[in-house]
């Protein structure tokens, strides 16, 4: 990765020690370029050639992306839930594959995309600092909301968050999109088929490859109340996920997690197989 300058005031940088709480980043991506206009050629550039100061082509262990991934996962089904139209569309793409790489969902070469436009609206609304801690639609009065590590994405693209004019919120989108898009390479793996109806009906659950060879990890179970309470709200509980759970579609699983390609290496995870969390 190219080095950055840090465009956010001392307070962001204080968020920056809770987005990626596991160690901060030595270096920073110093030319992240609009998403939707950078080649995903420049992966290769990115990743394979000793990233982050590495040596002999092996890159460090990158501390923020599996939070990222969860970011992913997350905000997916957080639109999957609420909005009937981007859920259509979204069940459209993926038709009945059992993976779905993010560019052909959210890239730049995706048009006319109802789950795209609604993605980035609600990545926007959690990536802002007005955000309330918990989520924004229709939460239950005394219903959990539980969610990842807040915010997102803490430094942005190449707008200068810092600048007159210049919105520090989608500076920070840019600045994600980018990461998920062009410095890796990031696909949606789906267990089980979606079994994905309306918003009474059904529950979805984000989670992320733990980028080791554990076989459980976080994730966060979205459900309504409607049935159960009488409330038409919503609660988003975390939990531990196992391979158990897989095992009952009404979880609706989603699991975002990197794959291997000749522009994204992922030497740092050498003896991995990311295609082993929760298979099927």
């Amino acid at each position: 990765m190219k080095k950055i300058k840090l465009y956010f005031p001392l307070v962001v940088v204080c968020l920056l020690i809770f987005s990626c709480q596991k160690e901060q980043l030595n270096e920073l991506n110093d030319n992240n370029a609009n998403y939707s206009q950078t080649s995903s050629n420049n992966k290769s550039e990115n990743l394979s050639i000793t990233p982050y100061g590495g040596s002999d082509n092996k890159a460090p262990i990158d501390p923020c992306l599996e939070d990222r991934m969860q970011w992913v996962s997350y905000v997916t089904t957080s639109v999957l839930y609420y909005e009937e139209d981007a859920r259509n569309n979204f069940l459209n793409t993926i038709a009945n594959n059992e993976t779905m790489a993010l560019e052909n969902l959210i890239g730049g070469s995706v048009m006319s995309s109802v789950f795209k436009t609604k993605f980035l609206e609600y990545l926007y609304l959690y990536s802002s600092p007005e955000y309330p801690q918990g989520d924004l639609f229709n939460a239950c009065p005394d219903g959990t909301i539980d969610e990842p590590l807040w915010p997102p994405f803490t430094t942005g693209g190449d707008n200068g968050g810092d600048l007159i004019g210049i919105d520090p919120t989608q500076d920070a989108v840019d600045g994600f999109m980018n990461y998920i898009l062009n410095e890796n390479c990031i696909e949606l793996y789906f267990p089980n088929q979606l079994l994905i109806y309306n918003q009474e009906s059904f529950r979805v659950t984000s989670t992320a490859h733990p980028l080791s060879t554990a076989t459980v990890n976080e994730a966060y179970l979205r459900y309504g109340y409607l049935e159960i309470l009488e409330q038409n709200c919503t609660a988003v509980e975390q939990f531990t996920i196992t391979q158990n759970h897989i095992m009952h579609p009404s979880y609706n699983v989603i699991v975002t997690r990197p794959y291997v390609s000749n522009t994204c290496e992922y030497t740092e995870y050498s003896g991995i197989d990311f295609t082993e969390f929760l298979s099927n």
